[in-house]
């Protein structure tokens, strides 16, 4: 791939022969030619359009082109249309020094937790909301621009920790949505069991099974966009949800067998209801992908 497709898409119409143009062109490509494996699969003239809407149209045209950082403008946009290579890129380089930056600052957040929640923001999105990536604007480096971004962040989910409702309150309320009012309100008569089983089932999934059921299940994201945040495919996404919630299943199942027997009919009917509830919002989440 050579920059002339980048370059056409950034300078729009062709410019005119002159010396002037020949030193922007020879600065375009000093600077364009280092990013173009990061663009992977994308279209250069995009990006060219791309990288000409965040130039500083204040300063001229050479000098804002020799203080932008078209290397990371090109990763960042990669990143934003979900290219494999670039979410390789971003897991391997980015997403330690992150991690680290977070733990070290903040010792009450989970990282990874947060490192998680910073995925979708950035490479997702979500509630109509773009891949907060597409905020950058070249004018800083990547590292650090992600860094202020991970760091507030974790300021703000250290701030509200102590209003979140937990997770398996969340997943609760997904299970018995849209079930029959009988059944809801048998699940719900027993709430507390059944979400204690859920937490101890939860607690001994991988962290990659717990955030795709988080995912799928409590914030209802596609398995498209799923996909996006792990580098995988939908139908992989759809296989690891479906063993997930096998794993799930037999525990709680398991855990509500133990604390309340077998013995009496209404703890049964409790019992399969919980986990026809389970079965049901991941049948609802599958149809959708």
């Amino acid at each position: 791939m050579t920059t002339d497709r980048v370059w056409a898409g950034f300078v729009r119409p062709p410019p005119p022969a002159t010396p002037e143009w020949a030193a922007i062109r020879a600065t375009f490509e000093g600077q364009v030619g280092p990013a173009l494996e990061l663009l992977g699969a994308q279209d250069p003239t995009a990006f060219g359009r791309y990288l000409a809407e965040r130039i500083d149209p204040s300063a001229p045209l050479a000098v804002a082109l020799e203080g932008m950082h078209v290397a990371d403008l090109a990763l960042a946009f990669a990143l934003a249309a979900g290219e494999t290579r670039a979410l390789a890129v971003f897991e391997r380089e980015y997403v330690p020094y992150l991690g680290g930056a977070i733990a070290r600052a903040f010792k009450e957040v989970d990282p990874q937790e947060l490192l998680q929640e910073l995925r979708v923001a950035m490479l997702v999105g979500d509630a109509g909301t773009p891949p907060r990536i597409l905020l950058y604007r070249g004018e800083g480096p990547l590292r650090a621009w992600l860094r202020v971004t991970a760091l507030r962040s974790s300021l703000h989910r250290a701030k509200r920790r102590h209003k979140e409702r937990p997770v398996e309150d969340a997943f609760f309320d997904s299970m018995v949505d849209g079930l029959e009012p009988p059944s809801h309100a048998r699940l719900e008569e027993h709430k507390g069991a059944v979400t204690a089983a859920l937490r101890s089932a939860i607690a001994n999934l991988s962290n990659r099974d717990k955030g795709v059921l988080k995912y799928a299940l409590v914030d209802g994201i596609s398995l498209q966009k799923i996909g996006v945040i792990y580098g995988a495919h939908r139908m992989t996404v759809a296989k690891w949800l479906e063993l997930a919630r096998d794993r799930v299943r037999a525990d709680v199942e398991a855990s509500l067998r133990v604390q309340f027997g077998a013995s009496t009919t209404e703890l049964k009917g409790v019992i399969m209801e919980a986990v026809a509830a389970m079965d049901s919002t991941v049948v609802r989440m599958l149809e959708r992908r």
